[in-house]
């Protein structure tokens, strides 16, 4: 008995079912499905033996909801674990274990909307955020996305993001303390103040208009990766140089350097309402390639292509056909958390497979890059 194809899907999702269940009960495109008591040779036959994800309706209690790197064998132990109790098995193949994270994820929020977060650990990485609502905006690292702010970063651990805060702030005189200041001329102030390296708002030696301006210059060198701030600097090193001040334009030049060095360091991180990409990975059917994009730091449906299907055409003419024709979508601001804790986890690891393609818009992809990129992974070779 061949597994039947559900009408309308597109995807290479299966379900087994004892009674009839809409697909859209579960919100997955289910492709195939085959009754229960399928005998076991059959049903064998039916389930590919790849990586996959597994997810098993019981009568009276919660859902089963699993990563498999093998499905038909965690599928037929399963059956045999929970036995009558099955009501529904539905299971989706997957070309690689970062794709087989996602479907988990988005899986678990179907099925245990109060608590997947803590059973999938998912961990939002370090970020660099501006608190921009206080009447003297300052930076924080946090690892939680709340309120209107900018977000940078990912960095690999909080120790990372703690170093970029500090590097950055030694270019600008915003205050490094936490309180909510009441200035006043009796304020005992801080050593940063005292050093030169705050502009003393709590003591009233600045007003908040001029304090903002000088947050502004910093938001600018965050938006623009550090470009503002090191163009700046050279500009006044070239200044220096012109009138013989050389000592100075030596000074200059050094810190242009180090805020270049400083942004560079951390080549993964930007603007998260801006983090685009693209990860590449191989699919789940025989010889395709799944790109998954991350838009504004939030993930996206999947992209599958065939590799093998000449009369298609050129495969950069059908990466511009996919991607143009793709929409692209924002959410909730917990959906854009754990979408950065998924890709952060994978971007960040040691056995990270398939690449990924930072872009500055969907609307300008290097496509040379992607093409190569995409040869490199389907061919199981890595980036020199």
């Amino acid at each position: 008995m061949r597994p039947q194809a559900t009408e309308g899907s597109q995807s290479t999702s299966c379900y087994l079912t004892r009674n009839a269940v809409p697909a859209r009960a579960f919100r997955m495109q289910l492709a195939f499905s085959y009754p229960l008591d399928l005998p076991a040779d059959e049903a064998a036959h039916a389930t590919p033996d790849g990586l996959g994800v597994i997810r098993i309706d019981l009568d009276g209690s919660q859902p089963y909801v699993g990563q498999a790197r093998n499905l038909r064998r965690r599928i037929a132990r399963l059956q045999g674990l929970f036995g009558d109790r099955v009501a529904r098995i539905a299971f989706q193949p997957a070309g690689s274990s970062f794709e087989a994270r996602v479907v988990l994820w988005r899986t678990a929020r179907e099925a245990w909307p109060q608590d997947y977060r803590e059973k999938l650990r998912l961990r939002c990485p370090a970020l660099v955020k501006t608190l921009q609502n206080n009447r003297f905006p300052r930076l924080a690292v946090t690892s939680r996305i709340r309120g209107a702010a900018l977000y940078y970063g990912p960095f690999r651990s909080r120790v990372f993001a703690e170093h970029f805060q500090e590097g950055l702030l030694d270019f600008f005189q915003i205050r490094r303390c936490s309180e909510n200041l009441e200035p006043s001329p009796e304020h005992p102030g801080c050593v940063f103040g005292e050093i030169g390296k705050c502009m003393r708002p709590c003591q009233q030696a600045v007003g908040d208009a001029e304090y903002r301006s000088e947050f502004g210059r910093l938001l600018a060198a965050i938006e623009s990766g550090g470009e503002s701030l090191a163009s700046a600097l050279e500009q006044q090193r070239n200044a220096a140089s012109e009138q013989l001040n050389f000592e100075l334009a030596k000074s200059l030049h050094e810190k242009a350097l180090a805020a270049r060095k400083l942004f560079l360091a951390a080549p993964e991180a930007a603007d998260l309402d801006h983090w685009h990409g693209l990860v590449v990975q191989k699919g789940a059917e025989r010889s395709s390639i799944a790109l998954l994009p991350v838009y504004g730091g939030y993930l996206q449906p999947k992209i599958e292509l065939q590799l093998q299907l000449a009369e298609a055409g050129s495969l950069d003419q059908r990466l511009r056909e996919a991607l143009q024709n793709a929409v692209f979508q924002r959410g909730a601001m917990t959906a854009q958390e754990e979408s950065m804790a998924i890709v952060s986890r994978w971007l960040f690891s040691s056995w990270k497979d398939g690449e990924f393609l930072r872009i500055e818009s969907f609307e300008r992809i290097p496509y040379r890059k992607l093409v190569n990129a995409v040869s490199r992974v389907s061919q199981g070779r890595r980036r020199a």
